[in-house]
């Protein structure tokens, strides 16, 4: 008889353990994640959710990553966002992130957009420059010697004429905005088009902005005669294109 209960007990013992393992198992299937909290419920979140990304990335298109080696495309920069091994076209090493992001903001600047990897064709007037010798030179040393010529042009308020074509930099701007949108991917990945404006160094802001504009399209366009005529990036509201 003793046995009998004992058997009995053993067996709903075991039928209670494993009623709760199914339940704790089916519980951390439908878990949200950390950062989604709700979302199973497919309702409207009061808490909001978070995602995480980039809001200040630079390519080869800028300056200051190009004269310091930077040869990687923003196509490149949205990929490696994503989670997408990404091999670095100096050294052929190649980079991938553990956890992809959810965004990402490539914020080139809008000053002297696309203008140095020109210099990089022997055969275009650029190479023969000041800045352009310094850039083919290949020396690490000679290209921080190049962007410290660009970024003190800015500050003086004299940038070198022959990096201001509008006709340049307003077509890399429109290849620019169509490589975010390609990457851009509603529910999955999100690109915001961007770009980062140096503000006058006597203005009542002197530190570079990542400018996000409101409008889809905004940019670049008329900052290439406007970016040291502004005090505030809330100047340009409206008026770039």
């Amino acid at each position: 008889m003793m046995k009998n209960v004992n058997t009995l007990l053993k067996s709903r013992s075991m039928l209670i353990t494993w009623t709760l393992y199914s339940a704790l198992a089916a519980g951390s299937a439908a878990a949200d994640s950390p950062g989604e909290p709700g979302q199973s419920s497919g309702k409207a979140n009061p808490l909001k959710n978070v995602y995480f990304g980039e809001q200040h990335l630079h390519t080869a298109n800028s300056p200051d990553a190009f004269a310091m080696g930077t040869r990687n495309t923003p196509d490149d920069a949205y990929r490696f966002c994503k989670g997408e091994a990404i091999k670095k076209l100096v050294d052929g090493t190649t980079v991938q992130k553990k956890t992809p992001y959810d965004w990402c903001a490539v914020t080139d600047y809008a000053e002297f957009l696309g203008m140095l990897p020109l210099m990089i064709d022997k055969t275009n007037p650029l190479a023969d420059t000041q800045i352009g010798k310094l850039i083919n030179s290949g020396d690490p040393k000679d290209g921080a010697e190049a962007f410290q010529i660009i970024i003190s042009s800015v500050s003086a308020g004299k940038p070198p004429s022959y990096l201001m074509d509008p006709k340049t930099m307003s077509s890399v701007w429109e290849t620019q905005k169509a490589v975010a949108n390609k990457h851009n991917d509603p529910g999955v990945f999100t690109t915001l088009i961007a770009f980062e404006w140096t503000i006058d160094p006597d203005g009542p802001e002197s530190s570079p902005q990542c400018v996000l504009p409101r409008r889809q399209g905004a940019g670049v366009g008329l900052l290439v005669t406007r970016f040291r005529k502004a005090g505030r990036p809330v100047d340009l509201s409206g008026s770039a294109t």
